[in-house]
């Protein structure tokens, strides 16, 4: 493989992280993180190497807080389905009273 293969990956993934919408598939990710490998094993590691490095690492540490960010987003959700949860079956437990 070459350079720009690695290159071409980084950039697959950056563009996913950009995106607003997208909903990360570990599935998907496993399959990228293994062509990432690959590509990295087998690169030439010719000019402009130091640049595929240096956005391969900046990438990298964006990663936790990209994550981070998911967890906070799927913890509101819980707690927002939790407390919906809850005002139903009060809201039930009231019907049965009233009745």
């Amino acid at each position: 493989m070459s350079d720009e293969e690695v290159l071409r990956l980084i950039q697959v993934l950056e563009d996913r992280l950009a995106d607003d919408a997208w909903i990360p598939d570990p599935e998907w990710l496993q399959g990228w993180n293994e062509g990432f490998l690959r590509a990295v094993g087998s690169a030439r590691r010719g000019p402009g190497w130091e640049g595929i490095l240096g956005r391969a690492h900046a990438l990298g540490a964006r990663l936790p807080k990209v994550v981070e960010a998911w967890r906070e987003s799927a913890e509101e959700v819980r707690r927002e389905l939790t407390d919906q949860a809850r005002g139903n079956r009060a809201l039930k437990g009231y019907g049965s009273q009233t009745r």
